[in-house]
């Protein structure tokens, strides 16, 4: 992945942090991780998987995918809000049961 694409996540992070008045040290013990994890996760210098990043949105309050909402993005995400609940349910869940959740939607819908 490009390097900008963790500036622009880690720049995301830090805004809304700031916006609910939170240290990165209060953020850290919410996610349940270092200060110096946030630190480097808000300069873009860590690579980061998943889990973490839900980890921090739910920290934040956040919808997991407003850590990815940098400009026009925000207007599509607000538009497909029930889609991105439904991603929400499933982006911890093993690959047998998104593949089952895809079925029954497929089934739905054919």
């Amino acid at each position: 992945m490009d390097d900008s694409v963790f500036q622009l996540i880690g720049a995301r992070v830090r805004n809304i942090r700031k916006s609910k008045g939170l240290t990165q040290e209060q953020l850290a013990e919410l996610a349940s991780t270092s200060h110096s994890y946030i630190g480097d996760l808000e300069r873009g210098a860590r690579n980061v998987t998943l889990q973490s990043l839900q980890k921090v949105s739910d920290a934040l309050g956040v919808n997991f995918f407003e850590l990815f909402s940098y400009g026009e993005f925000t207007e599509l995400e607000k538009k497909n809000s029930t889609i991105w609940k439904i991603v929400e349910l499933l982006v911890d869940k093993e690959e047998v049961e998104v593949e089952k959740a895809l079925s029954v939607l497929n089934a739905m819908y054919k």
